[in-house]
């Protein structure tokens, strides 16, 4: 942020020396913050060593099983992120039931990227959607065949109300 774009967006000077200074003060925060994840980690990395080094003489297969363990946990993660990405592509493309969509398709061919891109799935729900038009909405307006008339009362008294005005009549309190 430079004060040169704060004065063209019409601020005054003081304006100016104002949104700068807590801009300051944003930046020194978020500096701090960072100077203290990277002390914590740090710590953790010369910590996680120490233990790397001990655990050798322990178990000699601790290694295969670090890495096995890495391998499940980034299977978990794809999985979780492609999960997402089809339910948020099904949501987008106004899906009337997730799961009924799910269904129909074949949620191993859908892949996501590194970036977050979503590689597969369009051509999937095209499909899906070209077969069965149903199960997802649309964005035309519905029209209204029938509204109530303002102003008429369309409830007619039941017995027991006819009754009371009858009784009311009679006795002249017509309320």
């Amino acid at each position: 942020m430079k004060t040169e774009e704060l004065t063209a967006l019409g601020l005054s000077e003081e304006q100016t020396k104002s949104v700068l200074a807590m801009n300051g003060r944003d930046i020194e925060k978020h500096k701090n913050d960072a100077e203290t994840l990277r002390t914590q980690l740090s710590t953790a990395q010369r910590q996680l060593g120490e233990a790397n080094s001990k655990l050798e003489g322990y178990d000699p297969e601790w290694k295969a099983k670090a890495e096995k363990a890495e391998k499940d946990a980034a299977a978990q993660l794809n999985a979780m992120r492609r999960s997402h990405a089809i339910e948020a592509g099904i949501t987008a493309r106004k899906g009337k039931s997730v799961k009924a969509i799910r269904a129909l398709i074949d949620e191993e061919a859908v892949t996501v990227n590194e970036k977050g891109e979503v590689i597969g799935l369009n051509e999937q729900l095209d499909a899906v959607e070209k077969e069965n038009a149903y199960l997802f909405g649309s964005d035309e307006v519905q029209p209204h065949f029938s509204r109530p008339t303002p102003g008429v009362s369309n409830t007619t008294p039941n017995k027991n109300e006819q009754a009371n005005a009858a009784l009311r009549s009679l006795f002249g309190r017509n309320e």
